[in-house]
């Protein structure tokens, strides 16, 4: 199957599995691949479709990045097809449609209306804003000269829009996905004498233009493969498209040949290199590309006519393994490297992985994208239907939420992987604590669709719901499981039994009273003055919902009879004598 068929696939995938919309299906899978948003997380995104939307279908602060991220977002079911101008036109004028939350109350939009006090509130804090217009069709130069001529426009403003067609979705998937193995051997041309070898504490170092000729017929044999190690995902920069810029200088017969001085280069890392000056070309053995994937993608996907006027500086480092992750940190450096994309090498979770391996019903830890598709065991991991993968980051973000931190899960999960690394992910973290957090934090997610269906006359419970409540239930979840079954019940059940229907029946009924306590204390807050936004990225938020959990507790406990109902004992804990 082609990348498009793939997309669709996956698109009619989310959509049976959501109830969604075939349009808001893509924006969820789009949102996952380009912004690397979990599941929930995505859908809370692109939830802003609809009457008086003023062409904004999805909205998401990135505090990672310091952006703010304004998408509308297509799905033509034809590949031939693309936005208007108008609908363009539309997009570029949503900062100023955002910079009035009240118009948008008056509207009949208090969801707009709280993204726009969530947009005006991170502008002030210095945040760029990123317009997108994506869509599975042709480009069309109409579309990106209005974009080049906005882009110039507001440069200043530190204001951008992206056109994200067809071919830019493939690149997004690509970097997404990732793959598993180095490449064994392969062979680079490399133009006549531009080369030179630089030795350090580093190992062996070359650096050579190369054709991209060459480039190209490395990408023909082994594609994604080659990016095994390049842990960062494909973003856009703050400034305008990378992407697009690659491609504008690729499709420009007059400016191809300029082509080695715009770039910045493609870095390999190998076990070693053998040089063949006489041949014109360089043997690499055990390799990875860990920066330049955009680019080696783009010249990849060209037409051979396209890159005979190309060349590219390539930079290739025979490096010790303890050096290859700091290699692959700093050359990725104009745009940073996540904490988490490190934290997936290290040591830590590769124990955890293995941990995972080895329970009786083993689990696979998918720590890159596309691991688990390569795997030839995979029914080892379950049938297909229910096939047994945790998902990395997402589930360390409910296990940081189950030990009491959701604020940090759900708005600053780098400081997960390091300022609470010792808390969250110590050296005596278990496989089944993990998983414990990751099933505790499902069942908000499958009781939070009912819950929000309960509460669909409260506008301000539907705006409390749709901003990481499943990681806050996670936590109240956690606090009430603990409560009502002990400290140590981890030790006390035995782990097979998380996949009991039972025991999920029960974990449901947790998760339901944790989201409506949940929507309560922080409309509460919200009476009081407070506003959304900063409540759900304030640390002191976690301490107040505990508070208010252990409150409730002691009222609930009060009728024990009623307790029992609202909250059963799990399957396997004792129940206390009266």
């Amino acid at each position: 199957m082609n990348f498009e068929s793939d997309m669709r696939a996956a698109v009619a995938v989310i959509a049976a599995e959501t109830g969604l919309k075939p349009d808001d299906a893509f924006a969820v899978w789009y949102l996952q691949i380009a912004l690397g948003l979990d599941r929930q997380e995505a859908v809370d995104a692109a939830s802003y479709d609809g009457g008086n939307d003023h062409g904004i279908d999805a909205f998401y602060v990135d505090d990672e990045l310091h952006r703010i991220v304004i998408a509308q977002i297509k799905y033509f079911e034809k590949s031939t097809k693309a936005p208007t101008l108008a609908q363009l036109a539309l997009l570029l004028y949503t900062p100023d449609v955002l910079a009035d939350p009240q118009a948008l109350r008056n509207d009949g939009r208090p969801d707009l209306a709280a993204a726009a006090e969530e947009y005006v509130e991170a502008r002030g804090r210095g945040y760029s804003t990123a317009l997108q217009i994506v869509y599975p069709g042709e480009p069309r130069s109409g579309l990106q000269n209005q974009a080049r001529a906005f882009n110039r426009k507001h440069a200043d403003e530190d204001i951008s829009v992206q056109i994200v067609p067809l071919g830019e979705l493939d690149t997004f998937y690509a970097s997404f996905m990732g793959s598993t193995g180095r490449i064994a051997t392969a062979t680079l041309e490399v133009v006549s004498k531009a080369s030179f070898e630089q030795v350090g504490s580093y190992g062996n170092a070359i650096v050579a233009t190369v054709p991209g000729t060459s480039l190209k017929r490395l990408w023909d044999l082994y594609g994604h493969r080659l990016f095994e190690q390049d842990v960062r995902l494909a973003l856009p920069s703050r400034k305008g498209s990378v992407n697009a810029g690659i491609r504008d200088t690729i499709d420009d017969p007059k400016d191809r040949p300029n082509f080695w001085a715009y770039n910045n280069g493609i870095t390999i890392v190998a076990r070693s290199f053998i040089r063949r000056p006489r041949l014109g070309r360089i043997e690499l053995q055990d390799f990875s590309i860990v920066n330049g994937c955009q680019t080696t993608v783009m010249i990849g996907r060209s037409t051979a006519v396209a890159v005979h006027d190309l060349q590219v500086l390539v930079r290739i480092v025979a490096a010790p393994r303890q050096l290859a992750d700091s290699i692959i940190r700093y050359t990725n450096a104009q745009t940073p490297i996540r904490p988490w994309e490190m934290s997936a090498r290290d040591k830590d979770q590769q124990r955890l992985r293995r941990e995972l391996e080895s329970l009786p019903s083993p689990w696979f830890y998918a720590l890159r994208r596309g691991e688990f598709d390569a795997l030839a065991d995979k029914e080892r991991f379950g049938p297909a239907d229910n096939r047994r993968v945790l998902p990395f980051p997402v589930s360390i973000q409910f296990l940081a939420a189950y030990q009491g931190l959701p604020v940090e899960a759900y708005k600053d999960k780098a400081r997960i992987f390091t300022v609470h690394k010792e808390r969250v992910l110590p050296p005596t973290v278990s496989a089944e604590e993990v998983l414990w957090a990751y099933h505790i934090g499902q069942a908000a997610i499958r009781v939070l669709s009912e819950i929000r269906r309960e509460l669909a006359a409260d506008e301000r419970a539907q705006l409390i719901l749709k901003r990481g409540a499943h990681f806050f239930a996670t936590a109240i979840s956690a606090h009430l499981i603990r409560d009502r079954n002990g400290h140590d019940f981890i030790a006390r059940i035995d782990i097979a039994r998380l996949n009991d229907k039972a025991l999920g029946e029960r974990l449901d009924k947790y998760a339901r009273l944790a989201l409506l306590w949940y929507v309560r204390e922080i409309s509460h807050q919200l009476e009081q003055g407070k506003e959304l936004g900063a409540l759900l990225r304030t640390p002191s938020t976690n301490d107040a919902i505990r508070k208010y959990v252990e409150s409730r507790m002691a009222e609930e406990r009060l009728a024990p009879l009623s307790l029992e109902e609202k909250l059963p004992v799990l399957p396997g804990i004792p129940k206390k004598k009266a």
